[in-house]
């Protein structure tokens, strides 16, 4: 009978390890699985960021891409995409200007002759850093995101003469 009991006793142990060792795996597998799909979601975040950040600045282009109407200009100490455009043929010109500031990527409209700062504007995302130059009807812009990476995004102005 004692022989039973320690046979009982060795068998139960045995169960409770083995279970046991099956619950450490599962959640060591869980945590793995959990760590890779961080990494994917970070990675789906940036890339989003960075074609986010293209597009808008394309789109903003594109919306404005007229005779002489795209110049990159310094405002403030930023490098400053200025999209100019007049108001239903009147005489009054407006501009937008979009520059990186302070950690973002900001929009300013106003009229062409109002002194404007960097502050007045308003910020559209979070942007580290923007460097733009214009050539022969090529903008090429160089978005720095926050995770330190860089978008670059090189666009033809195709509506006549660029301004510079």
């Amino acid at each position: 009978m004692r022989e039973e009991r320690r046979q009982n006793h060795i068998t139960a142990l045995a169960a409770v390890t083995l279970l046991a060792v099956f619950a450490v795996s599962i959640l060591l597998a869980l945590l793995a699985g959990a760590g890779a799909y961080r990494r994917l979601v970070d990675r789906d975040a940036a890339a989003f960021d960075a074609r986010t950040a293209a597009q808008y600045l394309a789109t903003r282009v594109r919306q404005n891409d007229g005779a002489d109407a795209v110049a990159v200009e310094d405002f403030w100490g930023a490098d400053c995409l200025t999209l100019k455009e007049w108001n239903g043929g009147y005489v009054s010109q407006y501009v937008t200007r979009l520059y990186c500031y302070d950690g973002s990527l900001w929009e300013l409209y106003t009229a062409a002759d109002v002194e404007a700062e960097l502050t007045d504007g308003e910020r559209v995302m979070e942007l580290d850093g923007l460097e733009l130059s214009l050539e022969d009807g090529l903008l090429n812009a160089a978005l720095t995101l926050k995770s330190g990476e860089t978008e670059t995004v090189i666009l033809s102005l195709r509506s006549g003469e660029v301004g510079t």
